[in-house]
């Protein structure tokens, strides 16, 4: 199957050694990673009532190499009989270098209530061979954690420390959908399930750019 074509995530690698590439592809494979855990879906807002869907893709480059792509969707859904959102995020990168496969699946499921503070979260993330699953319950002083690991599975407690609010989604880092501005800033915390801890993002809107790709200009902000 064909992947859409959308916006893309450039990845520059300036000249250098094989050794440099693989560090440069691996530090991208985790950027992208880390886009789908605290920003996406990218253009999603919480869906109009009755039945609705918001689905977004995006390419994932280096140079002119493309390594993989994203996709991100919202859509109104149940758990446990009671109304809430659907936030699918997929991302696949499989880059080949000296004859070798690097490849990476990561898949994140959350859902949450009509406000998007989450309820419950399925993560899975496999590369070379091996596999992570994480099972998350949230409740309202702790995230109840189940790791499964190479066929052993380990609960642990996350507590959420007192006043915080978490994001189930963060859209676009913490814009939830707005017009941005320059100069706006917001701040938020939401469950990491690499680590297993609850993790504050920070974001500033610094500025416009106009950037060329493949000779048509985008009126971008740069996002911090």
């Amino acid at each position: 199957r064909r992947e859409p074509q959308f916006p893309s995530i450039q990845g520059g690698v300036a000249g250098g050694s094989e050794r440099y590439m693989a560090k440069s592809i691996r530090y991208l494979a985790w950027l992208v990673t880390l886009v789908v855990l605290v920003g996406a879906p990218l253009k999603a807002q919480s869906p109009a009532p009755g039945p609705d869907s918001r689905e977004t893709w995006m390419g994932v480059y280096i140079n002119d190499q493309k390594m993989g792509y994203l996709k991100m969707s919202v859509s109104k859904s149940k758990y446990n009989g009671q109304d809430a959102l659907a936030m699918e995020n997929l991302v696949h990168t499989n880059v080949k270098m000296l004859g070798a496969e690097m490849r990476q699946d990561v898949s994140t499921m959350v859902y949450t209530d009509l406000s998007q503070k989450p309820i419950h979260e399925d993560f899975e993330m496999s590369s070379g061979g091996r596999s992570t699953k994480v099972e998350a319950d949230f409740q309202p002083n702790v995230v109840k954690c189940k790791l499964i690991s190479e066929g052993t599975t380990t609960n642990k407690d996350v507590p959420i420390p007192a006043g915080v609010n978490l994001m189930g989604d963060s859209i676009l880092y913490g814009t939830g959908g707005k017009k941005l501005v320059v100069g706006d800033k917001s701040s938020f915390y939401y469950f990491n399930p690499l680590s297993l801890t609850i993790d504050a993002v920070a974001m500033e809107v610094q500025r416009q750019e106009k950037v060329m790709l493949k000779g048509k200009a985008f009126d971008t902000f740069v996002v911090k």
